[in-house]
Parts: structure tokens; C-alpha cells; sequence
């Protein structure tokens, strides 16, 4: 086999271990942080999530617990997570931003 032979099977494995780990990392991202959003519902006290904010930087959404004692915080980036919270998120969002 020529040196051109085994630098291309080399680079090929390393472009595709590459692509095997964005591929995990974006699962793992989204499945943390639809965990985190656990359906709007703090995973703590019960409550229902309130959204806070937008962060201008990258889009993600936070969301609080309305309980004081709680202290519960999650950002979102994913659309597809808090997909239904949309009509409270644009309401809160004028009045906030």
C-alpha cells in the first residue's frame, strides 16, 4: 500500500471520529437540556417555569422557578423544547426586553 494510500484511510478515520463526536455532542446537549426544561415544570418543587429571558448573544431562553425558596434556572437553545411555551415566551419577552 502507498504512503498516499494510508494517509488517505488515516485522514478519512479522523474525519469521521470527528463527525461521530458533533453527532454525540449534539445529542447530548439536547437531551441535558430538554432534561433541564423537564416540560416547563421545575424539577424540584413542582411549579411551573416561568421564562425570564432571551440572551441576545445566541438566542437561548431562560426560564425560572416562580418560587424564591426553589432557585431553579435552565436556558434553552433548542426551538424545538420549549416549542410549546412560544405564545408565553413572545408576550413576556415585549414587556421584558
Amino acid at each position: 500500500m502507498s504512503v498516499g494510500g494510508v494517509l488517505c484511510i488515516l485522514v478519512g478515520t479522523i474525519l469521521a471520529v470527528l463527525g461521530i463526536m458533533v453527532i454525540v455532542i449534539f445529542v447530548w446537549t439536547y437531551n441535558d437540556e430538554k432534561k433541564r426544561y423537564n416540560g416547563g415544570v421545575c424539577p424540584q418543587c413542582g411549579k411551573k417555569l416561568r421564562y425570564f429571558k432571551t440572551d441576545p448573544s445566541d438566542g437561548a431562553r431562560g426560564y425560572e422557578c416562580p418560587d424564591e425558596k426553589c432557585d431553579y434556572t435552565c436556558w434553552v437553545s433548542w426551538e424545538k423544547i420549549d416549542k410549546d411555551a412560544d405564545r408565553v415566551r413572545e408576550r413576556t419577552s415585549k414587556g421584558s426586553d
